[in-house]
């Protein structure tokens, strides 16, 4: 959400107007709201870094770029796509190949930002911890005790199945009464609102809403040709009830106009 609004606090001047930017493996020139306009407020800040192995739509407006290891020079332990595994496992992958003389991984790197950063403006670092210390202590805290570790993993190389998945509702919900609340009323408060701006977009036109696409999933895809060939994937999905409003039917060319391009 902050990032929709970037471009705004870069351009606009007075107390708390940014004007360094740190970016870490991200192009939010592709994947932002309105583009054109952030990259227009890149090009004006006082100073940018960027972590990242790529010179992209982004990074290009970087005053240094610092290039982590790549991804066969670091280990790997997937905490974002776990919880959606079909069962419990644990996997650990060492690094295939020995991190290059004089090179960095990308939270060597970080911790070395914030330590500059944190004596420019007098205050002690936070202290920092290699990853897999960080790993091996959350493996030995959780609900499998001194039977899982980072070194079961290591002698495990393909992994470790822990069994089915186990519910952990209705006692991971705060509320007293175990329920989760899909009508708060903060939101319900909101919706004669929302409903108002509603009318007046289709008033105007149509509202239009990006959508993930495999191929294309997060800008970084972008930056190899390997993961973006293929058919043309710049399809308009349409209401049927809009389409016949429009005299449109599939197959049929069509330019979609907002107010920040075509």
């Amino acid at each position: 959400l902050p990032c929709s609004a970037l471009a705004e606090e870069i351009t606009t001047p007075g107390d708390g107007q940014i004007r360094a930017l740190i970016t870490g493996a991200g192009n939010p020139v592709l994947s932002t709201p309105n583009g054109q306009q952030l990259e227009k407020a890149l090009a004006s800040l006082d100073f940018m870094v960027s972590i990242d192995i790529y010179l992209n739509e982004t990074t290009r407006f970087a005053d240094v770029i610092l290039p982590p290891t790549s991804p066969l020079e670091h280990d790997q332990y997937d905490l974002a796509l776990q919880p959606f595994a079909v069962r419990n496992t644990a996997k650990y992958s060492a690094a295939v190949f020995p991190k290059p003389e004089g090179a960095l991984h990308d939270w060597e790197i970080m911790v070395a930002v914030g330590e500059r950063i944190a004596a420019l403006l007098g205050q002690k670092p936070l202290p920092a911890f290699p990853p897999e210390m960080i790993l091996d202590a959350g493996l030995r805290g959780g609900p499998y005790g001194k039977d899982l570790s980072l070194q079961v993993l290591k002698d495990n190389p393909h992994g470790v199945d822990l069994g089915e998945h186990e519910t952990r509702l209705p006692q991971r919900l705060y509320h007293e009464d175990k329920k989760i609340r899909c009508a708060p009323d903060a939101v319900l408060a909101d919706l004669p609102r929302l409903l108002a701006e509603s009318s007046r977009a289709d008033a105007a036109g149509f509202r239009l809403i990006g959508r993930r696409h495999i191929r294309s999933n997060n800008s970084w895809l972008h930056n190899s040709r390997r993961l973006v060939k293929g058919p043309l994937r710049s399809q308009l999905l349409m209401h049927p009830d809009d389409l016949a409003r429009l005299g449109v039917s599939s197959g049929h060319n069509v330019k979609v106009v907002s107010r920040v391009g075509a």
